[in-house]
């Protein structure tokens, strides 16, 4: 029996995780169980970094959360794969743009975070927006922020070089300003520098920059007021790129207008437009989502299509080529909600899965590496 003892513990010295007695040989380890996939309701793209809300509302952000000149990727600033950020706070909404993100928990309350160190109105982590209010609904640009609150009035708060705050002059602002206009506004977005809104019966309003016609107004001059945008369709959903401004009418037909130096307009031509025109094609879309120098849409059957720049693959279709019209991507996936950023794309198919494409030199396509990408990957986790 002792010498069974001895050999025995010998056994468990040379052999790791294993253990010996009388009749019994080593004990496997137990694997841990995987986690569960991450299912997310929402995305949201900005300049170098991604984030999405999943079914409990909990945030979840990856690539960098700097912008350009900024810190790289580190423990703090970024993650190439999905990372909870929120805190245990609970979100309805969520926006992101160039180095900032920002979201409306669901006690109503504004929060941003991730943002350069000298930004007055974000920090590292998830912190209340100047002034407290009690907000609806966030859009984030460049260097402002928009915020529709819970009582009716419009506020906006950070740059003002170009109107963008909608105050009636061009001051900035580290506290909210309330917009000038006596529109209601149901909904919002954000460009670099401007800012859009729709009204309750969907009419379209823009104020800010206008150097190159992406107010809609058929001129060229910055408004630091909210103006009528030139057409008589009404909207069901708007999205502001840097320079451009895309919506999608209450027939589901697709418009956009201002630059269109690399085709984002998707009319055939890369020529600007001071008011809305028509993008090519027969398709009906629920979405569209502008982005820096591209745009992407989501039709009402499901499916996709991506166009202007696609040097980095942010069209999704394999190829690094520019489109002037929509083009689908050749991929069998049927998608429910897609976000478009500086140079990538994402989307959230049918079955709960996150894809990602595009550039990705800072982990904004949630993959695991900074390859950039021409066709969807799959996001980690999800």
């Amino acid at each position: 029996m002792t010498r069974f003892r001895a050999e025995c513990t010998a056994v468990a010295v040379m052999v790791a995780m294993s253990s010996c007695s009388e009749g019994s040989g080593p004990v496997q380890p137990t694997r841990a169980p995987d986690p569960p996939p991450l299912k997310l309701s929402t995305l949201t793209a900005g300049f170098q970094h991604t984030c999405g809300i999943d079914g409990e509302g909990f945030a979840h952000c990856w690539g960098s959360f700097r912008p350009a000149g900024g810190e790289e990727l580190g423990a703090e600033t970024g993650s190439l794969q999905p990372r909870a950020i929120s805190a245990g706070i609970q979100f309805l909404s969520i926006s992101a743009s160039r180095g900032r993100t920002c979201g409306v928990s669901r006690d109503n309350a504004g929060l941003c975070w991730n943002a350069a160190s000298d930004d007055p109105f974000a920090n590292d982590r998830p912190t209340e927006i100047p002034g407290q209010l009690a907000v609806d609904q966030l859009a984030v640009g460049d260097d402002h922020v928009c915020a529709i609150q819970l009582d009716g009035p419009t506020s906006c708060w950070g740059s003002n070089t170009s109107g963008q705050l909608g105050s009636g002059d061009m001051t900035s602002s580290t506290a909210p300003v309330i917009v000038e206009t006596d529109q209601i506004f149901q909904r919002l977005t954000a460009g670099a520098d401007h800012s859009c809104g729709l009204t309750e019966d969907g009419a379209a309003w823009c104020w800010g920059k206008n150097d190159r016609g992406q107010l809609g107004v058929a001129s060229t001059e910055d408004r630091d007021r909210p103006v009528p945008v030139l057409t008589t369709e009404r909207f069901l959903g708007i999205s502001a790129g840097s320079v451009h401004t895309c919506g999608v009418t209450i027939e589901g037909q697709g418009l956009c207008w201002g630059f269109n130096g690399s085709g984002q307009l998707g009319t055939g031509t890369t020529d600007s437009s001071l008011v809305p025109i028509p993008v090519a094609g027969d398709a009906r879309w629920s979405k569209l989502a502008a982005g820096t120098n591209h745009t992407c849409g989501l039709a009402n059957d499901g499916t996709v299509s991506c166009w202007g720049l696609g040097r980095d693959g942010q069209l999704g279709n394999g190829e690094p080529d520019t489109r002037l019209v929509p083009t689908r991507l050749p991929f069998a996936l049927i998608f429910r909600e897609i976000t478009t950023g500086f140079g990538h794309t994402c989307a959230i198919a049918d079955t709960d899965v996150t894809y990602c494409w595009g550039l990705n030199r800072s982990g904004q396509l949630g993959d695991g590496s900074t390859q950039n990408q021409l066709r969807p990957r799959r996001v980690e986790g999800t």
